[in-house]
């Protein structure tokens, strides 16, 4: 349809751009790594304006972006994989606090990578470097861990219509679907079936209106689109 983009710093312009999130359904935000900042994007891939993460005063306050998420409001969530931490900014995009710090006990993370917000009282961390799934509260406070034996570096998650958690794994390249309580459901890959070829360092997961899957198989340089077939009883 349109395209937006090519390498260098200017507006508009990316260095290992990364994640995506919508905003109310009326622009996107990109988590641009290299040049350490988010962008905003409307519906028609015009550029709105950036939030460079750089503090000229404290220049390791932040790190290299990864996930992002923004809620209802406006606000913003921000991981940070190289701090281990995450940054939160207010609706006018004004820094507001850091939730987390590198660890493993509680609400510490390591190589935080993507955010799904599950609702507006709940948010999903992959904590990826923990081999787990973080969940705060609107506020950031620290809830619950979910840890399996099958996630090794969980890079990406999203929410089906049916309200499953699905959690792509950057490592062994499997798919794990959970329950919101954390039961497991289903787990499938690296070879998905209908296809011939593994997953292969893949980083990112998202669902289309019509229920169908994207995934982003990195390692493979491709983009699959997958539907999920239910089981008849």
């Amino acid at each position: 349809i349109r395209e937006i983009g090519g390498y260098g710093s200017a507006p508009g312009l990316f260095d290992q751009p990364d994640y995506i999130t919508v905003d109310n359904g009326l622009s996107f935000l990109i988590t641009d790594g290299g040049n350490r900042r988010l962008t905003r994007f409307d519906g028609r891939l015009n550029f709105v304006d950036e939030l460079v993460l750089v503090d000229d005063e404290d220049p390791l306050m932040y790190g290299i972006p990864s996930g992002v998420a923004i809620t209802r409001y406006g606000e913003v969530w921000v991981a940070d994989r190289q701090n281990n931490r995450i940054a939160l900014f207010d609706n006018i995009w004004q820094f507001d606090r850091f939730i987390g710090d590198f660890g493993y006990g509680g609400g510490q993370l390591a190589s935080p990578e993507k955010i799904l917000q599950l609702s507006s009282e709940q948010f999903l961390v992959c904590d990826a470097g923990n081999s787990r799934l973080l969940f705060y509260d609107q506020y950031g406070n620290y809830e619950k861990e979910l840890e399996t034996e099958e996630l090794k570096y969980p890079k990406s998650a999203a929410i089906d219509r049916q309200r499953r958690v699905w959690v792509l794994d950057g490592e062994s390249g499997r798919l794990l679907a959970l329950s919101l309580s954390g039961k497991r459901l289903l787990l499938v890959g690296p070879t998905l079936p209908g296809n011939n070829e593994a997953l292969r360092g893949p980083s990112d997961i998202a669902f289309l209106p019509d229920g169908r899957m994207l995934i982003s198989d990195s390692g493979n340089n491709r983009l699959l689109v997958c539907s999920i077939v239910e089981a008849k009883p």
